[in-house]
């Protein structure tokens, strides 16, 4: 007769299951590059609409959604990777590591598309 702590088995890791955890990682690495390479445009960018700004909170905050990218894949990768190996869960690990980045592109374009047609190219509409 098996003991309580023999009854619980832990998921199998499989191939599938590693080739779509690389996969997400993947995904979630050029997420994070692209976002890498909003960081200078930003910076040329909102400097200048920072020092300027009637209200340079709203500024500094859109400049840190902007260029949250690599931190937001860097996250993804922690805590899917943490989910994957740590706690032995491979379909939450790979979800967890396309989440973050995602999530942030999907804002970022969104937050595009309503700058360009909208607000007419202010960063800050309204505000």
């Amino acid at each position: 007769m098996r003991d309580g702590l023999d009854a619980i088995e832990t998921p199998r890791i499989t191939v599938l299951a590693v080739f779509a955890m690389v996969m997400a990682s993947v995904i979630a690495l050029a997420v994070g590059w692209l976002g890498f390479q909003l960081w200078i445009p930003n910076v040329i960018t909102f400097s200048n609409l920072i020092a300027q700004s009637a209200n340079p909170t709203v500024e500094q905050g859109v400049y840190i959604f902007l260029s949250a990218g690599p931190l937001m894949a860097g996250g993804g990768l922690v805590l899917g990777w943490f989910s994957f190996l740590i706690l032995r869960r491979p379909g939450a690990g790979w979800r967890l590591t396309l989440f973050l980045p995602m999530i942030w592109a999907v804002a970022v374009l969104a937050y595009m598309a309503v700058v360009s047609t909208v607000c007419e190219g202010r960063f800050a509409c309204g505000l």
